[in-house]
């Protein structure tokens, strides 16, 4: 009831007359209101990230050339990092002297 409150501005007489079907349309409708504001929030990121790169790159050699992902990470960017696994060592460093490997 709260999240039809909140997020539908819905009165709770009204949440008590809805149906099953018709609270599933209404959570699916605020899904996907929330889904489309995130990727208008990672267009606004995306177009300042790119500004940043192009401001940056204007000012420092050719070759300490940044890209636009070095600012800000967003869900589409891929990350070197995670597609590949840790070696032993790497795995010593990251952990440090926490645990005896």
């Amino acid at each position: 009831m709260a999240f039809s409150i909140v997020e539908l501005d819905a009165k709770e007489e009204e949440f008590y007359k809805w149906s099953l079907q018709q609270f599933s349309i209404h959570s699916l409708r605020a899904q996907k209101q929330a889904k489309e504001r995130n990727e208008d929030h990672e267009l606004i990121i995306e177009m300042v990230r790119q500004c940043m790169a192009l401001y940056v790159n204007s000012k420092v050699p050719e070759d300490k050339a940044v890209k636009p992902s070095d600012f800000f990470k967003l869900s589409y960017d891929k990350d070197q990092q995670r597609d590949r696994k840790l070696t032993l060592k790497e795995s010593k460093e990251l952990m440090g002297s926490k645990w005896k490997l």
